[in-house]
């Protein structure tokens, strides 16, 4: 194991802890009313819950089928799968080709997101949403390696953890089309997905009368943000921050690598599309993590190597985003002060970058 990979598996180990674990009886109103239950059930299954909740029962029975209490299963599960999380965020950012160091680093800010990552770990019950994180990061990496069977498998188990699984489909499909592979491929290609499809399509198709609200139902009652400005700013930059200062700072570079993998662009668009079926916005832009990061992972190894006060200044700005007014060990007063925190950071990450940018190019004009 590398040293830049250890070092960011103890920075996530500590902001894991950092994180903390919510009060399961404070939040009896939230999905631990329904998650808790089905946990308990294991390792039966409890059908009886309202819908979208019964379709996502993989999570659950995993927190259930360990011999401790439901909730103690859900944290393992939770803190267990952040640093596997991590672990594999760094290997796709290595398979994009770029140096240790910087996946590290890319790692690093990822782990510091309170939205992304540390809900996740705060919000234990929510299992699913990081087994759908791991599931597609699994399968992205086994996609570019043609190792298609392995990947509908890996799919065909997140399906049953939450939905966003299914935004593979499309994704696989345009990856097969950039590559030329689409003909040659394809066939294979849908066979490996089609027990994704038919796992995502069948309960829904025979399990209509069980309560709660149908995808169509969910979107109609939450696609109205999308009227919003303000929805916009949380998904496109306070879920993103600080990282997404890097992606503005160098817009050619980040444009060019898009126009490479438009397999990803068109994961980050479904992702964004996806969250008008639900409300929390920046957490459920979770799928997109594997289009975002790795880009970041690319600047930061192109332009930030050895420069070792606008990384610390990157770190402080990750820092300050992971502090929190819900998902922290050590919560904020209040969402003015995290937005404010958020503000800063965002600040901070930009003048770095920009501090970065303007002594390359001043080094290219001096003369030699």
């Amino acid at each position: 194991m590398s040293r830049p990979l250890v070092l960011a598996l103890v920075a996530t180990a500590v902001l894991v802890w950092l994180y903390g674990a919510m009060d399961t009886v404070a939040y009896a109103d939230t999905g631990v009313q329904y998650y808790v239950p089905m946990a308990e059930a294991a390792p039966g299954l409890d059908l009886s819950q309202p819908q979208p909740y019964m379709f996502r029962w993989l999570g659950p029975w995993l927190a259930g089928v360990l011999p401790v209490p439901a909730v103690l299963g859900f944290t393992l599960w939770a803190v267990a799968g952040a640093l596997a999380l991590a672990a594999l965020m760094y290997a796709v950012c290595r398979a994009g080709g770029v140096r240790a160091e910087a996946a590290a680093l890319a790692v690093v800010l990822l782990a510091a997101n309170p939205y992304l990552f540390g809900f996740n770990v705060f919000n234990m019950v929510q299992l699913g949403d990081l087994l759908t994180q791991l599931g597609l990061g699994a399968a992205l990496w086994l996609l570019w390696r043609r190792q298609y069977a392995a990947m509908g498998a890996v799919l065909a188990a997140t399906v049953l953890a939450r939905e966003p699984a299914i935004l593979m489909v499309p994704v696989a499909a345009v990856w097969a089309w950039e590559r030329g592979r689409l003909r040659t491929d394809g066939p294979r290609l849908a066979l490996a997905l089609l027990p994704v499809v038919v796992l995502f399509l069948l309960p829904r198709l025979l399990l209509r009368d069980v309560g709660g609200l149908s995808l169509a139902e969910a979107f109609a009652a939450a696609s109205t943000a999308a009227l919003s400005p303000a929805t916009w700013a949380r998904l496109l930059v306070n879920a993103w921050a600080p990282a997404v200062a890097l992606l503005v700072v160098w817009p050619g570079e980040t444009l060019r690598w898009a126009r490479s993998h438009l397999h990803l662009v068109v994961l980050f668009a479904l992702t964004t599309a996806s969250t008008f079926f639900g409300g929390d916005l920046e957490r459920l832009m979770q799928p997109a993590i594997w289009a975002v990061y790795p880009a970041v992972a690319v600047l930061l190894d192109r332009h930030w190597g050895g420069r070792r006060g606008p990384v610390a200044v990157l770190l402080l700005a990750a820092a300050l985003t992971s502090l929190h007014h819900i998902t922290a060990r050590f919560p904020l007063p209040d969402r003015q002060l995290t937005a404010a925190l958020a503000g800063v950071a965002l600040a901070l990450a930009l003048g770095a970058a920009l501090w970065v940018r303007t002594q390359a190019a001043t080094r290219l004009r001096s003369p030699q």
